[in-house]
């Protein structure tokens, strides 16, 4: 992530001393626990979104699977019909 941000180890030192200054060095590990909670609940709700969506997809496709499987026993039943019909209307078979 930093390298994504294109900070360097000289400004992250700065940041830390700014950060330091700013709050003191009893309430750094108070907020760093803070920030770690933080990222957790958003690293789970992310986890579970995408749970959410995987669980909706496969439903999706085994609605699919189920439709296409009704859908070919229908024209199989239909087929079976037509040749019935066939054999009864035409002696020569």
């Amino acid at each position: 992530m930093l390298l994504f941000l294109n900070i360097s180890g000289g400004e992250i030192v700065v940041i830390f001393l700014v950060v330091l200054l700013l709050f003191g060095p009893q309430s750094i590990p108070t907020i760093a626990r803070t920030l770690g909670r933080g990222m957790r609940a958003i690293k789970d709700a992310s986890s579970e979104l995408q749970r959410e969506i995987r669980e909706s997809a496969d439903r999706a496709q085994q609605q699919a699977d189920i439709k296409g499987d009704i859908d070919l026993k229908q024209s199989l039943d239909i087929t079976k019909e037509l040749d019935i019909t066939t054999e009864i209307e035409d002696p020569k078979l």
